[in-house]
């Protein structure tokens, strides 16, 4: 199921980005960029958001389906998002989750060089320690389909050691909460979608993209076929003035802001050397 809404999304995406009977203004950072190029920054930027939506939705099942959290809950959503990927087992779905822990460790990488000051205290764990634990969700998942990436990321040899068995008891924990949620029949309106617009010249392009494709309805389609919740969550794209993404219970709503899709966007432009 997975696989099909991620090659879905893809082709709908770069389809519209580079469909030569519309005219889409990119970003400036995107002016140089071959056809080529723009699409794979694309790409990786939806891999990206596929990884954010379900880090986000497992922040709203916790929530509204009353789920136990048995450790920090950013770590737990983390897992969730990672998980649901790789048992997709689709070399798009891999494709995503590669994306989504190299943006991680790039942004790991890029803190790093600047000198910045690592914040302990934060609810999230450091960007490098979320693409190592990704990484070895990965490996454990199969090895023999993520040793390039582990090698890439210089995933220790101790730790690989124990990944399977890692990546076992988080599978296992998430099916056993998850399980009595499972949806008795498909309720596909569980969520309300809307794509707000954008004055931001620079914004423009995702704002267009995503909602061109439907992005969200087809992601929200995964979950709310699968499991049982109350009709009236908000799954929201707008400019938000901030680099994020974030779910808010009080409101029932999941929002994704263009900014983060112009990050990830940036970042992909930066490491390719483009």
């Amino acid at each position: 199921m997975m696989a099909r809404i991620y090659f879905l999304i893809a082709a709908l995406t770069i389809g519209f980005a580079l469909n030569p009977a519309i005219a889409l203004e990119r970003p400036s950072f995107m002016q140089t960029l071959t056809d080529d190029q723009f699409r794979d920054t694309i790409n990786f930027m939806v891999g990206n958001l596929m990884l954010v939506y379900f880090h986000e939705a497992g922040h709203m099942m916790i929530d509204e389906l009353d789920l136990p959290v048995l450790s920090k809950e950013e770590d737990a959503v983390d897992t969730l998002a990672t998980i649901t990927l790789l048992e997709d087992g689709d070399e798009y779905s891999d494709e995503a989750v590669t994306n989504a822990a190299a943006s991680w460790a790039g942004f790991g990488q890029d803190s790093e060089a600047s000198g910045e000051k690592p914040i302990y205290w934060d609810v999230h764990g450091l960007a490098q320690q979320r693409a190592f634990n990704m990484a070895c969700l990965m490996y454990g998942k199969d090895q023999a389909k993520f040793t390039s990436f582990a090698d890439a990321i210089e995933l220790p040899a101790e730790r690989r050691q124990t990944c399977a068995e890692e990546y076992a008891d988080m599978k296992r924990g998430w099916q056993k909460v998850l399980m009595k949620h499972m949806a008795n029949t498909e309720n596909p309106n569980a969520f309300i979608v809307s794509y707000e617009p954008t004055e931001n010249r620079e914004l423009q392009v995702f704002a267009d993209i995503v909602k061109n494709a439907d992005v969200l309805t087809l992601l929200s389609n995964a979950i709310s076929t699968e499991y049982d919740f109350a009709p009236g969550i908000k799954i929201t794209a707008k400019e938000c003035g901030i680099e994020n993404a974030f779910w808010a219970p009080e409101n029932r709503e999941i929002t994704f802001c263009y900014e983060l899709m112009a990050l990830h966007a940036k970042q992909f432009v930066r490491a390719s050397g483009y």
